[in-house]
């Protein structure tokens, strides 16, 4: 029997990311299902190196585009993919969770 790990926000609709679990090894995210980037970035919005704390934004064509009559919300959360442009229209989601 395999047991599964799966991590995403209500607003990437989706898991995000999913691992294996495994007997006596720790419990990560895992990796990005295939619809999904994850980055850490820095505070100016580009990836953190290697080592370094950042925050955790989903990316990808099941990311929300919005709360709902919350566009101050919306506006501190939600962005264009500034990471991977080249996927236009879709948005990025800063989740809150440092790494």
């Amino acid at each position: 029997v395999l047991e599964f790990a799966l991590y995403g926000p209500t607003e990437a609709t989706c898991g995000a990311t999913i691992k294996v679990l495994a007997a006596n090894k720790p419990v990560t995210l895992g990796r990005p299902n295939p619809s999904t980037r994850v980055y850490i970035l820095d505070s100016q919005k580009k990836l953190a190196p290697r080592g370094v704390i950042g925050e955790l934004y989903l990316a990808g064509v099941q990311v929300a585009t919005e709360y709902v009559g919350r566009p101050d919300e919306t506006a501190k959360r939600f962005s264009p993919d500034s990471i991977c442009p080249q996927y236009v229209g879709e948005r990025m989601y800063k989740t809150g969770d440092l790494r």
